[in-house]
């Protein structure tokens, strides 16, 4: 029989699969970097491959894990604390927000190689105010 699972993101810097079946309970722990104190960790789940993104703001980090084992695939280390996360209509971009750096990320999700870094403000004339 097949498992289903679900990830519940805690505060407490874990991620917890449960297991929706007639014995609920968590059927593995993955435990993060991030605390209560750090910027807060966000998820997307990549549905063509099972797998599930996370943002580790404190080891900045992108962390990518098997939803089915609950098992770290793959560790991207990224220029700053990512923060929150999506992912394109299509699912072959992962969008990770940069925090501090005022940019966004594009990584493809089939090999989550970096595509580009774009910046969301543009130069400080185009923002119309002085940077502060």
């Amino acid at each position: 029989m097949k498992c289903r699972a679900v990830f519940v993101a805690s505060l407490v810097g874990f991620l917890a699969f449960t297991r929706l079946a007639a014995q609920p309970g968590i059927v593995a722990r993955f435990d993060l970097t991030s605390s209560p104190t750090t910027a807060r960790t966000d998820a997307v789940f990549l549905p063509s491959s099972n797998l599930l993104a996370l943002s580790d703001p404190a080891a900045r980090k992108i962390l990518i894990v098997d939803s089915r084992t609950a098992v770290l695939v793959r560790s991207i280390a990224v220029s700053a604390a990512p923060g929150a996360l999506a992912l394109s209509p299509d699912g072959g971009t992962l969008a990770v927000l940069l925090l501090s750096t005022n940019s966004v990320a594009l990584f493809e999700t089939a090999g989550f190689t970096l595509r580009a870094t774009v910046s969301v403000l543009g130069d400080k004339e185009e923002r119309g105010f002085d940077g502060y």
